[in-house]
């Protein structure tokens, strides 16, 4: 009835025009869907039953309508050339072009986008793929083919392949264009970050379902680029003429092994190898953390581990930081263990790659140095291609004094050799200090130079990691085993290892005060949950 008033002859309508018992009607529709709105003279969003009839604002019934909330409605927003909404009293309350800036702020869509004038294949596919990432649908496979228009992509529907179908889209979405910041999703972290957090041998669990997924070259979900909406596209020739390389283009051939792509690669001597992606968020490159599993399989991306943070309380008024606030006798101290996820690499200038150097203490190496060059590589693309390993039951100790769980004390005057030696941690702490190491338990110190030094062979910057390997539950067969052997209940003890990382003279007061901003915020938080008393 609203659109016969308007003069129109012809009407379409989703839910109701497609017959879903049919699906070769169904999968044409679906890969149609986007041109058939596009084609359209008018889109209206009828009937929103959670809009009144006030005029669209910030903080308004429309700005929280949960029709910006659902997957389908990506495209019936960006595709057609004017779109209507109607509130629940069906009484037009705004178009697309009238409130473009709004739904900029909503959606995170650019405005140019919805109003016409910038094309949609302008814009990163990163930034495109971060449009759905807070977006739900009713299906799961509805996440890769409500966006099959946005990317220009066609290929058959198949209800009940689960995320295997977010998986096509993007294979498909790379055979159509160039732009690689598909692959810029994840965590991220600065280049000091990485460079001095970095540890080898630590490979997933098959109950750790978040880092399994990030250690794929291609994404579970639209979600995973949350953090990668302002991720574009850097011209190739201009990152060859940046790190002084040979112009090549990157390659990239989809196989069951893998996905094999030309990159610029650099290894440091800790195994810690990067490659570069012809994108840039902000004014820093992004490069994919890759991570070896050995000599057969394909190389994994991404690192992770868990850094124990420590804030002291300055006053009960929650100043911050008490080596910040210049105050160094806090009232209370706490330890905060916080996760540390990386994905990609942050390259601010490409001397940071020379300078983020590691590399064991060896006269041997001190002239060592890391050259970014194109390489051939292979990295796992699926979750079948990643290296599961299942900590290993750690046979009985001969010292006890090597295996967790157990007390480990940091003495006040090791900190005071080092303060001797122009270095400080990283974040305060009270001493001495006793810390329950368990199965599983990581701890992380970083040092940095109060005073830069200027010998070239003293090292700005080290982290001491020390953890105990996790635990498994053998099960009810397996402890029966062990208790057939004479162990009448599991050994739950994990051997503790301990390692330094040291980087030498580099840029790391971004990486530094990023972390003095987060544990301003920890220290705020402790403030406020701390007793009244």
């Amino acid at each position: 009835m609203w659109a016969e008033a308007h003069g129109f002859k012809l009407l379409w309508i989703d839910t109701c025009c497609i017959n879903k018992a049919s699906s070769t009607e169904l999968s044409e529709a679906i890969n149609s869907m986007f041109a058939w709105y596009a084609r359209a003279t008018v889109c209206y969003a009828y009937y929103l039953h959670d809009v009144d009839d006030a005029k669209p604002a910030e903080g308004s019934s429309f700005a929280q309508s949960a029709w910006f909330t659902r997957g389908w409605t990506l495209q019936e927003l960006i595709a057609p050339i004017n779109v209507i909404f109607l509130s629940r009293s069906w009484t037009p309350v705004a178009s697309k072009h009238t409130v473009a800036k709004l739904l900029q702020e909503i959606t995170g869509i650019d405005a140019g986008v919805l109003r016409g004038p910038r094309r949609l294949q302008d814009v990163s596919v990163a930034r495109r793929m971060g449009w759905a990432a807070t977006r739900r649908t009713t299906r799961l496979e509805g996440r890769a083919y409500c966006l099959m228009g946005i990317f220009d992509v066609k290929m058959p529907t198949i209800y009940g392949e689960g995320a295997e179908a977010f998986i096509r889209l993007q294979e498909e979405t790379i055979k159509r264009t160039a732009d690689l910041s598909i692959l810029a999703w994840g965590p991220r972290r600065d280049l000091f970050e990485v460079a001095v957090g970095y540890r080898t041998g630590i490979y997933p669990t098959p109950d750790d379902d978040m880092y399994l997924r990030q250690s794929c070259l291609l994404a579970q979900g639209p979600e995973e680029f949350a953090g990668a909406r302002d991720v574009k596209p850097f011209p190739l020739d201009s990152l060859a003429k940046t790190f002084n390389l040979t112009m090549k283009r990157p390659q990239l051939l989809v196989s069951s092994y893998g996905v094999q792509i030309h990159l610029p690669i650099i290894e440091y001597q800790n195994f810690c190898v990067l490659a570069v992606l012809p994108c840039k968020q902000g004014h820093a490159f992004v490069a994919l953390i890759l991570r070896s599993q050995g000599p057969s399989p394909p190389t994994s991306v991404g690192i992770y581990s868990q850094t124990l943070v420590h804030i002291s309380a300055t006053s009960p008024k929650g100043t911050g930081f008490a080596a910040r606030s210049g105050n160094p006798g806090g009232t209370s101290s706490a330890a905060f263990l916080q996760e540390y996820r990386a994905r990609c690499a942050l390259v601010y200038e490409p001397l940071d790659l020379e300078r983020c150097i590691q590399r064991p203490i060896r006269e041997s190496e001190v002239g060592w140095t890391p050259i970014l060059q194109w390489d051939e590589i292979f990295i796992a693309y699926r979750l079948s291609h990643i290296l599961v390993r299942f900590p290993p039951r750690p046979s009985r100790p001969s010292r006890k004094a090597s295996m967790a769980p157990c007390k480990i004390m940091i003495t006040s005057w090791t900190f005071s050799g080092l303060e001797r030696a122009n270095y400080r941690l990283l974040f305060p702490m009270s001493l001495p200090t006793f810390y329950e190491m368990t199965p599983g338990k990581q701890l992380c110190f970083i040092f940095t130079q109060v005073v830069h030094a200027t010998n070239p062979y003293q090292y700005s910057a080290f982290a001491v990691h020390i953890a105990a390997d996790s635990w498994r539950d053998h099960g009810a067969r397996g402890n029966a085993y062990f208790a057939a052997r004479g162990e009448n209940e599991p050994q739950r003890q994990a051997a503790i290892w301990c390692m330094v990382n040291y980087c030498p003279p580099a840029r790391y007061y971004r990486a530094h005060n990023r972390a003095m901003e987060v544990a301003d915020w920890i220290a705020t938080e402790w403030n406020k949950r701390r007793p009244a008393a």
